[in-house]
């Protein structure tokens, strides 16, 4: 009982209230602040906005500022790194490459963020890595990094290890648009891969999807934005996967609104950019926009 007794008093002694410095984690979310969205703004539909509701693709495509939380944004700059250490030991990737983004590895030429301007249906595409073998097809790979309960519901791990494994409907879609803007480009439809990477462990699974079965949804989507600019009427926001709702939406205050309130919203709060949706128009190679 003695023995017991000083043991717990010994950690009781060593487990002291401590002070909590916070200032390295702010200057850490400092940076994550700071830090430059890598991507410019095309005006245009892009593969990310595929993924997006109709109202937030438009919103977006407008230049209206995404808002999100600290939390939020280091989630999004963790995926990133993530993302380029799969790369970098998967596919070989230097440190340092050329202003292209390209490289050659293991018999294969690689080109990192493959970008396509004049896309399929005027939209604009950036590939994550295009792989053109010296054997066979070409290529797309679209790499997600992601949480382990994710990795785990799209996977059919861990907790999820009875549920099917399929990947997540929007990337497919996105990876869709990819392949069908590089078959209008080239000629040839490329094979598309889906890399999940779990962010806690480095697990990656890997999904082989065919491009051509998701055309019919992604023109619907391709058409909801474009008939919205058509007709100068911006739509209410219908997300299309649950996970839209709540702290991922970057436009959350819209999310219980009516197609009339959204556009008085709008109209109200950032006129320049309204002003830009209403003069605007759909032309052969997308969204066209008068210079103000």
């Amino acid at each position: 009982v003695f023995i017991c007794y000083t043991r717990v008093r010994l950690i009781k002694e060593r487990t002291k209230p401590m002070l909590i410095i916070k200032d390295y984690e702010e200057k850490l979310y400092k940076k994550i602040r700071e830090t430059p969205d890598e991507y410019e703004e095309t005006g245009q539909i892009s593969g990310s906005k595929i993924a997006q509701p109709a109202l937030t693709a438009i919103l977006t495509m407008l230049g209206i500022e995404k808002k999100f939380d600290d939390y939020t944004l280091a989630k999004f700059m963790r995926g990133h790194d993530v993302e380029e250490k799969f790369i970098i030991r998967v596919f070989d990737k230097p440190v340092e490459i050329s202003e292209t983004g390209h490289w050659k590895a293991n018999g294969s030429d690689f080109t990192w963020q493959y970008e396509m301007k004049d896309a399929y249906r005027g939209c604009t595409c950036s590939i994550d890595v295009l792989e053109l073998p010296e054997r066979g097809m070409p290529i797309i790979h679209e790499i997600k990094s992601v949480s382990k309960m994710k990795y785990d519901r799209v996977c059919g791990t861990g907790m999820r290890k009875n549920q099917m494994a399929e990947p997540d409907h929007s990337h497919c879609l996105q990876v869709a648009l990819y392949a069908m803007s590089y078959d209008k480009e080239t000629g040839i439809m490329p094979r598309c891969y889906i890399h999940y990477v779990n962010a806690d462990d480095y697990r990656v699974s890997t999904f082989e999807i065919e491009a051509e079965s998701y055309v019919d949804e992604l023109d619907q989507r391709i058409d909801a934005i474009y008939t919205a600019f058509a007709e100068h009427r911006l739509p209410a926001y219908i997300p299309y996967e649950a996970w839209q709702k709540g702290k991922y939406n970057s436009f959350s205050e819209l999310e219980k609104l009516s197609e009339d309130d959204v556009n008085e919203y709008i109209k109200r709060q950032y006129p320049q950019a309204y002003e830009k949706f209403i003069k605007a128009n759909i032309g052969e190679s997308g969204v066209e926009y008068v210079a103000s």
